[in-house]
């Protein structure tokens, strides 16, 4: 027992370690925008004001209150911003906005035709699509590892103390699943401005479970092989010893025993009982997932906290 909690106290640390590794730290460099290019894009004065605030993290209402305007002027000011730079978000906003670094190449505008170059645009926007999916990923791979680590610690201890049953093992799945909630929110907030759509919600969600579910079906082999393989004999014992204690008759104990020995075999086969633990999470799973897309999907529902 002191290894089987001491595999689940493993997971729980190893998920902690990972989420201080992996989850992105804001950026601390300074943004210096290349003024003349973004005049040339239609940018304003107060754009301008508005993108740097973007690009050191500061939400509406932060860089409302240091502007001094409305948030919902700075709203128009971002969608304006989205639209001029041709993003969709604020990362890629502050990406693919021309900005001053060392080696700047000088025609990086051309004043004479007042349009900014296209090979430098192309390339802001494909440094910020792959900035956007590797952030995406990292969320799936934090969070699910968080929830898996959750999961599986507590199965596991539950198991090694006598104290398992449906309704514990259901709730522990409850607590580790709302990483997925919270893991939609963090993307949507952080990566996308706040606003994201039911679908793109329940790709990252379904991302975030399946880790999780890989990392509980996981946790229950290191049980298995940690107790000799031994669970699916005690259990089929415990069920035989239930059905006698009330009152079946030998015909029933019979084939009970007869069935019990058949899903023994086939639970030998560790592809099998790999998809068995899996299906006992998966509809969890799914469903915090959906209600999670659809929570999330309206932008005021629990909105992004001002900074600052």
């Amino acid at each position: 027992e002191l290894y089987v909690l001491a595999v689940a106290v493993i997971f729980a640390l190893l998920g902690g370690w990972l989420a201080l590794r992996l989850i992105p730290r804001p950026a601390t460099g300074t943004f210096v925008a290349n003024e003349a290019a973004l005049r040339q894009l239609r940018i304003s004065a107060r754009e301008r004001e508005v993108l740097a605030l973007l690009a050191k993290g500061a939400t509406n209402k932060g860089i409302a209150r240091t502007l001094e305007i409305s948030p919902n002027t700075v709203k128009t000011h971002v969608a304006s911003l989205y639209a001029k730079l041709e993003a969709s978000n604020r990362t890629q906003a502050v990406a693919q906005a021309p900005a001053v670094k060392p080696g700047d190449r000088p025609d990086l505008t051309r004043l004479g035709d007042r349009r900014v170059d296209h090979d430098a645009r192309s390339h802001h926007r494909i440094e910020s699509g792959n900035t956007g999916r590797i952030s995406m990923f990292r969320v799936i791979a934090v969070y699910g590892l968080i929830a898996g680590a959750i999961v599986a610690a507590a199965m596991v201890a539950s198991m090694a103390i006598g104290a398992h049953s449906m309704v514990v093992g259901y709730l522990s799945m409850l607590v580790a699943l709302s990483m997925v909630f919270v893991g939609i929110k963090k993307y949507r907030d952080d990566q996308l401005g706040g606003v994201i759509g039911f679908w793109p919600a329940a790709g990252v969600g379904l991302g975030i479970s399946a880790v999780a579910s890989l990392c509980y079906a996981v946790g229950w082999e290191v049980y298995l092989y940690s107790t000799d393989y031994s669970f699916m004999a005690d259990y089929a014992n415990s069920v035989v010893a239930s059905a006698k204690a009330d009152g079946a008759s030998s015909a029933e104990i019979a084939k009970m025993q007869a069935d019990m020995a058949g899903f023994a075999k086939s639970y030998e086969n560790p592809v099998y009982r790999f998809l068995i633990t899996l299906s006992e999470i998966a509809p969890v799973a799914i469903l915090v997932t959906l209600l999670s897309a659809a929570l999330l999907r309206n932008r005021r529902f629990l909105p992004a906290r001002t900074v600052g």
